[in-house]
């Protein structure tokens, strides 16, 4: 192994770590640590890092399923203001 895999072995990119989805516990406030922001009420996919994993240890977060995407309903008909024809008067 070269100097090279060290260094990759030892800094990982973040981008490729396990993502969590995490949300704020009940009267807790998280700010995400690169940013600064504070962690949305809904919750976000953050990285499995050690400062997330103590957060869920500290309960100041709660780990959570990402909630699914809605499925895109297209819409059958034109909507109401469309569909009426102005009569002449």
């Amino acid at each position: 192994m070269n100097d090279t895999d060290n260094a990759l072995m030892r800094f990982p990119n973040p981008h490729d770590l396990p993502m969590i989805f995490g949300v704020p516990a009940p009267e807790r406030a998280v700010r995400e640590p690169n940013s600064l922001r504070m962690l949305p009420d809904t919750g976000a996919c953050v990285p499995r890092n050690a400062f997330w994993l103590r957060r869920l240890r500290f309960k100041d977060v709660l780990e959570i399923p990402p909630p699914s995407k809605p499925a895109a309903t297209r819409q059958k008909s034109a909507p109401a203001a469309l569909s009426k024809q102005e009569s002449p008067s």
